[in-house]
């Protein structure tokens, strides 16, 4: 499927099987509002649709999830980032990974201060 403005339109089991994504899990966050499809579905034989930059924002959410952020705060996050050139998103990814090893770092110091040793 494609879009107005000549971006493919990716269906739901697209995303679960390109992102490794549960079906239910990702039905979940739509109905909670975190994650919002280009074209969201209204019925049955009316499927919710996806554009790239829709799945760039959903495994950025899975992966902030994953790592135990809160589903709130993680859709706050994957809202303000910016999507429009791939350049952006190696950034993104890098900066993620930044936070994610000292996040990892600080846990690991909080840990060692705590151990009776």
């Amino acid at each position: 499927m494609i879009d107005g403005l000549g971006n493919r339109l990716f269906r739901t089991a697209d995303v679960v099987r390109l992102l490794g994504v549960k079906r239910l899990r990702l039905h979940q966050w739509i109905e909670r509002g975190f994650i919002t499809p280009a074209v969201r579905g209204f019925g049955s034989g009316y499927p919710n649709q996806y554009s790239p930059r829709d799945l760039y924002r959903i495994a950025v959410f899975a992966a902030l999830v994953d790592y135990g952020i809160a589903r709130k705060a993680a859709a706050r996050l994957v809202k303000k980032i910016d999507f429009q050139s791939f350049d952006g998103l190696l950034t993104i990814k890098f900066n993620f990974e930044t936070v994610f090893k000292e996040l990892d770092r600080k846990h690991d110091e909080i840990k060692k201060s705590r151990s009776p040793d």
